[in-house]
């Protein structure tokens, strides 16, 4: 079974735009300072191996002109440089929906303010003001932020409306029971479906909220929620399903 996050008194709510609230645990700077020192151990890591194949790649395979060749070298290990300063943040939270190898290990995760996965754009913009907010003396004031701020946001996070969340797994099989197949259903067939935690929290506290809603709106909120699920089902039978929003969020309910 999937498991999600459970939120405690240094909470945040936030309202999604399907108008579901969101109780979500603000990362502080403790953990946040262990995932960016993880980062920086994973980065610094692999731009050391790196310079070693450069270095061993300049000498056994030098052009025999030595100004040329320390020139080439020299332009080649700031561009890894370049690379690893801008790009590692920035590639790692958009393909990891949020995430950093740091912040994976602290269970750690980015979130717009509404509470919905980052997108490319908040991902790059809160990590183009990074070498700003975290250098030198203003890596004082982003931290001065991150621990006077009520919702932890760094000035990068304040420009591209975004907060860091921090995960604490439970198992939610204690409050749902996972369904047996079908009978002549090959269980081993159905896909099983992971969601980011704030997803599975929409999930539930939709599925919760829908027996107590007048038709109209439930039709109109599964509808609304199934949209933004939508993108967790790619590759999956359920991403073309002919299921109405109702069902379809039940069957996948089933399988995270």
């Amino acid at each position: 079974m999937q498991q999600v996050s459970l939120w405690d008194e240094s909470a945040a709510n936030l309202a999604t735009p399907e108008q579901v609230d969101l109780k979500l645990e603000i990362a502080n700077v403790g953990s946040r300072g262990l995932a960016l020192m993880i980062d920086l151990l994973v980065r610094y890591s692999v731009v050391f191996v790196l310079y070693i194949i450069v270095t061993l790649s300049y000498r056994y395979v030098g052009s025999g002109e030595p100004d040329l060749g320390v020139t080439g070298f020299t332009v080649l290990f700031f561009l890894i440089v370049f690379v690893s300063e801008w790009f590692y943040f920035t590639l790692f939270e958009w393909l990891w929906n949020g995430q950093t190898p740091g912040k994976r290990i602290m269970n750690l995760r980015v979130i717009k303010m509404d509470g919905s996965p980052v997108g490319v754009l908040e991902v790059f913009m809160r990590n183009f003001l990074r070498p700003i907010d975290t250098s030198a003396i203003m890596a004082l004031v982003g931290m001065a932020f991150i621990f006077f701020h009520p919702r932890g946001q760094r000035p990068g996070d304040l420009a591209a409306r975004t907060l860091v969340i921090r995960e604490i797994p439970i198992d939610w099989s204690i409050f749902l029971a996972n369904p047996e197949p079908e009978p002549g259903t090959n269980a081993a067939a159905i896909t099983r479906i992971v969601l980011a935690p704030n997803e599975l929290e929409l999930l539930q506290r939709y599925l919760h909220r829908a027996g107590k809603l007048d038709p109209e709106v439930k039709e109109k909120l599964a509808a609304q929620v199934k949209s933004s699920l939508m993108p967790a089902v790619r590759s999956t039978d359920l991403q073309s399903s002919p299921l109405p929003p109702q069902a379809w969020l039940e069957e996948l309910s089933k399988r995270v």
